[in-house]
Formats: C-alpha cells, sequence, structure tokens
C-alpha cells in the first residue's frame, strides 16, 4: 500500500500543481474561455493517456523512451512559449477573442496535455500490474494496493481543489504568474537534464551528431544532478506552490475592508476564515505529499 501512495504522489504530484497552477491562471485572466481551453486541454490528456496505457501494456509497440523524448521537447516549447505569450500579451478580460489570447490559450493546452500524456498512462496501468503473487483482484494483497493508489489520488485532488480556491481568494494575477512561471521553469529544467540523459546515451533513432560529456564538461555533472535528486523538483514546486496559501492566510488573519455595519464585518470574518481554511488545507496537503516522498 505505502509503495503505491508513495508512486503515485511522486508521478502527480508535480502535474498537479502546474495544472492547476494554469488553470487558476486562465480562469482570472479570461474566465470561462480559459476554463473550457483547459478542460479541453485536460479531457484530451486524459484520452490520450488511457490509450497510450493499454497500447504500452497491451503489445511491444511503444518505444517509451523514444515518446518521452518527444514529450520533454513539446513540453519545454510549450513552457517557452507560454512565459513570452503571458508577459506580451496577457491584458484584462475581453469579450473578444484575440490573437494573443488565442497563442497564451494554444502554449497552456500543449503543456497540460504533455504533462498529463507523460505521467498518467503509466498511473492508470498500476491497478492491472499489481503484484498479488497470483492470487487475482479478489485479495488482500490487491485490496491494500488498490487502497494505496486510491488514497495518492484523492491527496492530489484535494491538493489541486484547495489551491485552486486559495488561489482564486488571493486573486493576485501578478503573484500567480510569477509563481507559476518559476513552476514550469522549474519542471522544465528537470526535462531538459531528461533529454540531455538521451543526448549522452547518443541513441539511433535521434540521428543527430552525438553529443559527448568530453566536449561539453557541465553536461554530466548536470544530468547527474537531475537523474539523482528527481525528488527535489517536486518538493521545489510544492514550496513554489504555498507561497499564495501563506500569504493568503496571513492576509486573512485582519479585517481589512471597510465595513458599515457589524453584519458586513461579521460577514468578511467568515470569509477570512474560510481562506484561512483553504491555506491550511493546502499546507496540510503540501505536507503529507513531502511526507509520502521523503520519510514514508
Amino acid at each position: 500500500m505505502l509503495k503505491y501512495i508513495v508512486t503515485v504522489t511522486e508521478d502527480l504530484l508535480q502535474i498537479s500543481i502546474i495544472i492547476t497552477l494554469l488553470y487558476a491562471f486562465l480562469s482570472m485572466t479570461y474566465g470561462r474561455r480559459g476554463k473550457i481551453s483547459q478542460w479541453i486541454a485536460i479531457l484530451a490528456g486524459i484520452l490520450s493517456s488511457g490509450a497510450m496505457a493499454i497500447v504500452k501494456n497491451q503489445t511491444s509497440k511503444i518505444a517509451t523512451n523514444r515518446w518521452n523524448m518527444y514529450i520533454f521537447y513539446v513540453a519545454i516549447i510549450a513552457t517557452v512559449l507560454f512565459i513570452v505569450f503571458s508577459l506580451l500579451f496577457c491584458k484584462k478580460k475581453k469579450n473578444v477573442l484575440g490573437f494573443g489570447e488565442l497563442l497564451i490559450h494554444l502554449s497552456a493546452a500543449v503543456l497540460t496535455g504533455s504533462l498529463i500524456f507523460y505521467e498518467l498512462p503509466d498511473v492508470m496501468a498500476y491497478p492491472f500490474l499489481f503484484d498479488t503473487a497470483g492470487k487475482g483482484v479478489v485479495s488482500v494483497e490487491f485490496l491494500l494496493r488498490i487502497i494505496g493508489w486510491t488514497l495518492a489520488l484523492i491527496l492530489m485532488i484535494v491538493l489541486a481543489h484547495f489551491l485552486y480556491k486559495a488561489v482564486l481568494a488571493f486573486n493576485s494575477r501578478k503573484v500567480l504568474l510569477f509563481v507559476l512561471d518559476l513552476a514550469i521553469l522549474t519542471n522544465a529544467l528537470r526535462f531538459a537534464g531528461l533529454v540531455l540523459s538521451k543526448w549522452l546515451a547518443a541513441p539511433k533513432w535521434l540521428k543527430w551528431p552525438t553529443f559527448r560529456s568530453k566536449d561539453h564538461p557541465w553536461a554530466f555533472p548536470f544530468v547527474k544532478f537531475v537523474s539523482n535528486n528527481t525528488l527535489l523538483f517536486g518538493i521545489l514546486m510544492t514550496v513554489f506552490a504555498l507561497i499564495i496559501p501563506v500569504l493568503l492566510y496571513v492576509h486573512s488573519l485582519r479585517v481589512k475592508e471597510p465595513f458599515d455595519n457589524r453584519a458586513q464585518e461579521r460577514k468578511l470574518i467568515a470569509r477570512n476564515r474560510s481562506h484561512r481554511r483553504s491555506a491550511v488545507t493546502v499546507a496540510v496537503c503540501a505536507g503529507v505529499a513531502i511526507l509520502n516522498l521523503t520519510a514514508v
């Protein structure tokens, strides 16, 4: 059970944070249009992940390393494009879909879809690969493993839900974009290290000039750091995501808005209390996730 709590948490923590921040940013900036574009990307990623999980586990036609390389390239390019487009074209919400907004939607959707397509197929396949010592699905062994798998999924869903609520409650697009850029750049750095590790191995299917570490002495230390510290990237993204809940909690300690009577004051106090609960829930879920990746 603990094995799959840890494994699923490790697989989904980073994409849960990034996709939630992307969804919150587009929702805050473009309203319903932003939500629709992200849901299309999420559903497309889930469906394609399901198809990939079936093909990978029922046939031998999928070369995982090759597919992962393509996903890394797409995700890195989409990260760079989203950062550039969001800085150039992100303005107040408009009634008409503009060219700049379309570019932001497309780059965010591609990034979301590629992240889901990279991580989710393995998570979907885990229940079909549980080692139950030949006892099948009607066994205590299968039950314990499916409980661990389910608990990790629930943890990621709760974390994403309350992180989204905290981001909307704090309602600062500049802070959100700053945190989002930190998270996706951290992920792009991780992907760059994985890409470089393939270049060092010089797989024939790349058909590119051989990339040798002796000509680039920085390459191997970078690849080694990324490969040996995969958990560090997830923990960093979690710390970045906690910036907004912490700021929200501090901001909600006192009522700062003007009020005309006691009823309005009580309403503001109740709102702040709800904001603090969302912030605390995010912190607790993040703490449990980090605990899973370290002590557990």
